[in-house]
């Protein structure tokens, strides 16, 4: 039995493949979809996701595109949603002086640091604490999240706890869209993902930037 209403595990999916309101979405790579997928699972393309370009790639797309979208895919019929892929769900999951907001930085701790740039500024967003996402994922259970009684107090050291409302950013919202999820499965209320991430602060000459630790 899975441990929260945002995940489901291999063999619970298993007994209700059948179900006509069940739509599986795989936004693995599409050779890993040529190859082994879950049966009767619909490729989406990852990118089809982003709307973004330059120094903003991870935007979310507007509401008419995503609708489009759900209609390719035949999503928009089936209540039962289930996305998957090939990296750990990382592409299936995407306020500074608000004392009641946190900021959670996804990237590596290098870019956190600023010792590795991707954008033209490295660094981070001032007061934000970083959990690499990679940090979250269990290695010995096929990249699914490590368990609550692990997450909890990973999160708690950071003070990143259920009574703030938590702002998740990496470089393109592609690892914050994961931690984003991952807060959720562990009943967080109030998160939101940072789409244009650390690709646009990051590109912004007139946005303060921080070096060091909060």
């Amino acid at each position: 039995m899975t441990e929260s209403l945002f995940l489901i595990e291999p063999d619970e999916l298993e007994s209700e493949l059948e179900k006509p309101t069940f739509r599986i979405v795989d936004l693995s790579k599409i050779e890993t979809h040529a190859q082994i997928r879950i049966p009767g699972a619909t490729h989406v393309d990852y990118a089809l996701l982003m709307a973004g370009s330059p120094p903003a790639p991870g935007l979310l797309p507007s509401d008419e595109r995503l609708s489009a979208l759900a209609g390719l895919a035949e999503l928009n019929d089936r209540p039962d949603i289930v996305a998957y892929d090939d990296e750990g769900s990382g592409r299936a999951a995407r306020n500074l002086d608000n004392k009641k907001v946190r900021l959670l930085d996804a990237r590596s701790p290098e870019e956190y640091s600023g010792q590795k740039v991707f954008s033209a500024r490295g660094g981070h967003i001032p007061g934000a604490v970083n959990l690499n996402w990679q940090e979250t994922l269990d290695t010995e259970r096929n990249l699914r999240l490590k368990p609550p009684a692990v997450l909890m107090p990973m999160l708690e050291a950071l003070a990143i706890t259920p009574d703030y409302e938590i702002i998740t950013y990496c470089q393109t919202h592609h690892r914050s869209a994961h931690a984003w999820w991952m807060l959720k499965t562990l009943g967080f209320p109030r998160v939101r993902g940072y789409a244009g991430s650390w690709s646009e602060w990051g590109n912004r000459q007139d946005l303060p930037i921080q070096m060091e630790g909060p």
